[in-house]
């Protein structure tokens, strides 16, 4: 099995190509989460960075459905990510690494819903992200938050490097349609 610094590097190539060949939102896919944003009054989105699966059109959707919206926020790489209240018309900063936040004075909220941008999954929805643990740590402090990923089939792997801090998605979304894992609260209703 690959490390992980080499899945990220072999996914972002795999990512890159996806994007710019494959349209990701569909009617039927964002019809498919008008149910998961019943788990949500505040919904935690991203904005994208290079070739990640923009959110946009579920932003919109979780807006329509009265669904308040966040981003993630960072003070500093060390820094422990919390996530700020937002809507689309608010003018956003940009963080140390590179991504929109919204600017410090922004309300701090807790989310229900976390819409979560990924460089792979694997076949029971662990996810590999960025590297630097952000949403793991968020997540193992904040367990009862539902967490959605995002991300191309073709970045999905048969099994990814674990470790004990790697906390698994609830759901994921592809461009094929919504994958729920089988230990998912979206399960129980």
């Amino acid at each position: 099995m690959l490390s992980k610094s080499d899945l990220r590097r072999e996914l972002r190539k795999t990512r890159q190509d996806a994007s710019e060949y494959r349209f990701f939102w569909s009617d039927a896919l964002l019809d498919a989460c008008i149910p998961i944003l019943k788990f949500g009054q505040i919904v935690a989105s991203y904005r994208a960075l290079g070739s990640e699966v923009d959110p946009s059109p579920l932003d919109e959707l979780a807006e329509n459905c009265g669904c308040r919206l966040a981003l993630p926020h960072l003070g500093s790489r060390d820094a422990d990510m919390d996530f700020r209240a937002w809507n689309r018309r608010d003018s956003l900063e940009q963080a140390s690494f590179g991504f929109e936040q919204p600017v410090p004075s922004t309300p701090h909220v807790i989310p229900d819903l976390v819409i979560v941008p990924l460089t792979g999954f694997d076949d029971t929805l662990n996810r590999l992200g960025q590297g630097a643990g952000h949403y793991d740590k968020y997540f193992s402090s904040n367990s009862k938050v539902l967490r959605i990923g995002l991300a191309w089939e073709c970045q999905r792997t048969p099994a990814l490097p674990v470790d004990p801090w790697d906390v698994p998605l609830d759901a994921l979304l592809t461009e094929n349609g919504l994958i729920i894992a089988a230990n998912s609260r979206i399960n129980s209703t």
